[in-house]
Order: C-alpha cells, then sequence, then structure tokens
C-alpha cells in the first residue's frame, strides 16, 4: 500500500479530515524515526515491534566482482512481528501436514517416485514449475506407461487424501 493509499484509507475509516490524517501520521513516523534512533523499541499492537540491533563487522562477498570486501559494523532496523500477525498470516496457509495421513501420503508418493527415479530415470519427463498437477501426472503416464500405471495404483491404494502428493514429488523430482 502506498503512503497516499495508506492517508486516505485512514481518513476514511476514521472520519478525520484528510488533513488532519496526513499530520497525524506524519507525526507518528516522526516519533517512531526518533525513538529508534534513541535506541528505544517501538511497538506496534497487533503487528509487531521495530527496534535497531547491532551488526558487527563482517566480510562479503561483491556480487559484480566477486571479491571479498569488509563492510562496517553499523545499526540496522530490526521488526519482530507480534503474535496475532503470525496467526493471521498463518490462516491463509495451507497445513497440509498437521494431518498425519497427509504426512504418509507424501512419503509413500516420495518413495514411490525415487524408486521411479532409480529404475527409470532414463524415461523421465521435462517437467517445469508452472506446469498444474494434472499437466505433471499426464507428462509421467506418456513418458513411464505401464510403471507409471503400477504407482498411481499403488499410490491409491495406500493413501486416502485429497491433496496429490504424487505429481508434487514428480515435479520436485524431475524439474530441469
Amino acid at each position: 500500500m502506498s503512503w497516499q493509499k495508506m492517508k486516505d484509507r485512514v481518513a476514511d475509516r476514521s472520519g478525520v479530515s484528510k488533513a488532519d490524517t496526513n499530520r497525524v501520521l506524519s507525526s507518528l513516523l516522526e516519533l517512531v524515526l526518533e525513538d529508534l534512533v534513541a535506541g528505544e523499541t517501538v511497538v506496534l499492537p497487533k503487528i509487531g515491534s521495530l527496534s535497531r540491533r547491532w551488526r558487527k563487522q563482517r566480510i562479503v562477498r561483491s556480487i559484480h566482482s566477486a571479491r571479498k570486501r569488509p563492510v562496517d559494523a553499523n545499526w540496522a532496523a530490526g521488526f519482530r512481528s507480534s503474535s496475532v500477525l503470525r496467526d493471521r498470516l498463518r490462516e491463509l496457509t495451507p497445513n497440509y501436514f498437521q494431518d498425519k495421513s497427509n504426512v504418509d501420503a507424501w512419503r509413500v508418493a516420495e518413495a514411490l517416485i525415487g524408486d521411479l527415479e532409480l529404475y527409470h530415470n532414463q524415461d523421465a519427463p521435462k517437467l517445469t514449475e508452472e506446469m498444474s498437477d494434472q499437466e505433471v501426472l499426464t507428462r509421467c503416464a506418456e513418458a513411464f506407461g505401464e510403471p507409471w500405471d503400477r504407482v498411481t495404483e499403488e499410490y491409491g491404494t495406500k493413501t486416502k487424501v485429497q491433496v496429490d502428493f504424487l505429481s508434487r514429488a514428480a515435479r520436485r523430482c524431475w524439474t530441469a
């Protein structure tokens, strides 16, 4: 979100004029900067805390010349997210591996794909990250033929999950 958009949204939600909102938010930023420079930790409820931290002198490699060079010790900004923010972000993330049956299905898929890789790698298809799970399964079926049919049959009998870990394991193994 841009600074202008933030000011507009805060003004709309609070019912305060945009000019007053701009003054308040600008003052808030000045206070945060002053406190951080002074060594204070600034806590933003439900978001996290901002602080400064000391970084020791270190040796880094230049990305341009690949030569090593020293970097002076310095102060850097640090951010630690709050548990509220972490929990809200976790809600957006699928947690497949909280369920033991998914872990077991993943292990079966990895073992089956590992066996195919060991015994039939010369027939392996070229896969990409952009391919859908169905495309991966189709490519594998075309490339391996009968061994792939046995793999999918065994995966189907040993697992009863909604997520197709077989296509994910194949993509991980044979992505160029």
